[in-house]
């Protein structure tokens, strides 16, 4: 991913604020940036692609319940590829966190919870299916990753939670199971 920075013109780029994306090439650095305008927050990005949002996404931004929202998908040269629906959380490495169906009605956070999610690749498309198991961000030695987790008994929050597989944003997006072991000692 080239580097990207995302200015505005008022204090946040949604409503009446305007803003600018500008993406700058590493193997051509001679070359002019490309700068997409925006009225939208820049809240992640892909291999090949940038997510926006007309609202910021990090939980502790949103004075209410956040999510389900859309996200639109634009290419590095400002084109729209597609919207990801019903998503839930953005992770770095260009992985999101949706509803598999459309997610239960009001601020429920058990229903919310139960609901079926799972992540998906933002440039690949591929999905994986989170049955009831949590995704969160890590550190494998290939860049940003995420760790598919179990819980050790469903019933229960407090319960530790155990590897199931993880993905690697240097990848198609396909779980990975092979040297699980590399994430027990956390």
């Amino acid at each position: 991913m080239p580097p990207v920075t995302s200015p505005a013109d008022a204090d946040y780029p949604a409503g009446t604020g305007k803003g600018r994306i500008s993406v700058f090439s590493l193997t051509e650095p001679s070359t002019s940036p490309t700068t997409t305008p925006t009225d939208q927050w820049l809240v992640g990005a892909g291999q090949d692609s940038l997510l926006l949002s007309p609202q910021p996404v990090h939980h502790k931004m949103c004075s209410s319940f956040c999510g389900p929202f859309n996200l639109p998908r634009i290419s590095t040269g400002g084109q729209k590829l597609g919207t990801i629906t019903r998503a839930d959380k953005v992770y770095r490495g260009g992985w999101v966190e949706r509803y598999k169906e459309p997610a239960p009605d009001g601020e429920d956070g058990e229903a919310s919870a139960q609901a079926a999610r799972e992540v998906v690749d933002v440039d690949t498309g591929a999905a994986t299916d989170l049955n009831g198991e949590h995704a969160q961000e890590t550190g494998p030695p290939t860049g940003p990753g995420l760790l598919v987790m179990r819980r050790t008994d469903p019933d229960k929050q407090s319960s530790p939670s155990v590897p199931v597989s993880w993905l690697s944003a240097d990848d198609d997006g396909h779980p990975h199971t092979e040297n699980l072991e590399q994430f027990t000692s956390k």
